[in-house]
């Protein structure tokens, strides 16, 4: 197959009865991941327009990025980047074209679920908190040591956003000495939406 051939995706229609603002997509487009040329970057037309449910998905989701005036939503999932405009999905690092499409599946349900459940979210307009890997950069141990399997800490402040990496593989961090770094590297993490083990917050 080409890669730029149009693939088209059955939808899978909702139940009767509910709320539906989305009720199909197909995947148009499957070209080179720029971040990884192991994956692929999807473009994704969809039947509906989605733009009045972003301001939704923005209060109810953490570590998305919003821009209210060009309509766009960006979040992470599984290592992958979900960008949702009005009317098209882009996405990129994901597996395969099965993959996007598992993808797709999940967030379809998203958006109808938040859509339906809209009159009890109140919407936020906000865009939202965005980590830079130098701000994590910064309160990580600092040694070089490369047991995380990367050559430096900033190497690994780099993979730690793009969630590549977990912070649990920084083996230094958890000892006594960082504790004070270790907490509010953890905290930073969480306000974004990155899994964090909760357990070593303190």
């Amino acid at each position: 197959m080409d890669s730029t051939s149009s693939v088209t995706d059955p939808a899978v229609m909702p139940s009767a009865g509910s709320k539906t603002l989305l009720k199909g997509f197909h995947i148009t487009h499957e070209l080179p991941c720029l971040a990884d040329p192991r994956k692929i970057r999807a473009i994704v037309e969809l039947s509906d327009d989605i733009h009045e449910v972003l301001p939704y998905l923005n209060a109810t989701l953490k570590g998305v990025i919003y821009n209210q005036q060009a309509g766009i939503l960006t979040l992470k999932k599984d290592g992958a980047m979900i960008t949702l405009y009005p009317a098209q999905v882009t996405l990129a690092k994901v597996d395969d074209r099965a993959h996007a499409q598992a993808m797709m599946v999940w967030l379809r349900g998203l958006i109808n679920e938040t859509y339906e459940n809209r009159e009890r979210i109140k919407p936020n307009y906000e865009r939202g908190a965005v980590l830079r890997a130098l701000d994590a950069f910064k309160l990580l141990p600092g040694t070089n040591c490369k047991r995380c399997g990367v050559p430096s800490c900033l190497a690994f402040a780099v993979k730690l956003v793009e969630e590549e990496l977990n912070v649990m593989q920084c083996a230094p961090l958890f000892t006594p000495e960082y504790r004070d770094r270790r907490t509010r590297l953890l905290e930073m993490l969480a306000a974004v939406g990155l899994a964090v083990p909760t357990v070593f917050r303190k």
